[in-house]
């Protein structure tokens, strides 16, 4: 495993680790406030800052552990490492064509509104 490989897996892992955290202090905080647990523990706290720092390093731990999960990472690493990616001209030239596009599927779906409102009002009445 190449110096760049090695580091882009270990931000994924920072990654999933830090959604881990952030999805289990969210759930934490809401369950302490919910059935109001800091009136009935005063060490809850602790718990509710540290259980979800834990989980998201063993949610890192695990994906890093499991060959699988690890593999299917640096498969997909080196697959995005294959992409070749189209020159700032290119990709600035796209993106006008699709915003032009846009614009102007925009005004025929306007202009068929506006008809079929005509329409409709001139059957109801």
């Amino acid at each position: 495993m190449d110096k760049t490989t090695r580091n882009i897996f270990l931000v994924s892992l920072l990654g999933v680790g830090a959604v881990v955290w952030y999805i289990f202090n969210a759930l934490t905080q809401r369950l302490v406030v919910y059935f109001d647990l800091i009136v009935r523990y005063d060490w809850i706290h602790v718990v509710e800052n540290i259980l979800p720092v834990v989980l998201g390093i063993f949610a890192a731990y695990l994906i890093y552990r499991i060959d699988r999960s690890r593999n299917y990472i640096l498969e997909v690493i080196a697959e995005v490492k294959k992409v070749v990616w189209p020159p700032s001209k290119e990709t600035k030239g796209a993106t006008i064509v699709v915003i032009i596009t846009v614009l102007i599927s925009a005004v025929i779906l306007a202009l068929f509104d506006w008809i079929s409102t005509i329409f409709i009002n001139f059957i109801l009445r």
